[in-house]
């Protein structure tokens, strides 16, 4: 989904009650895969490492507790 700018991708898991450390692995996978593929995007035919390129990942949640992640470029 796209507004102003902004790409959102979005995981909903709604009335299924899961332990702290299984929330802690979809987390963490949803992570390396957002990562995972942001590594592998291609330029027209120019590789670019987007995380040195000026790019910050940071958990979107309060104390910690997985809620995802926001990756922004930075100015």
């Amino acid at each position: 989904m796209a507004k102003d700018g902004v790409q959102e991708f979005r995981v909903e898991i709604d009335g299924i009650d899961l332990p702290d450390e299984v929330l802690q692995r979809i987390d963490d996978a949803v992570r390396k895969a957002v990562l995972g593929e942001l590594a592998t995007v291609n330029f027209g035919g120019r590789g670019v490492d987007l995380l040195r390129a000026g790019l910050a990942v940071d958990r979107i949640g309060e104390g910690g507790d997985p809620q995802g992640i926001r990756v922004r470029q930075v100015r």
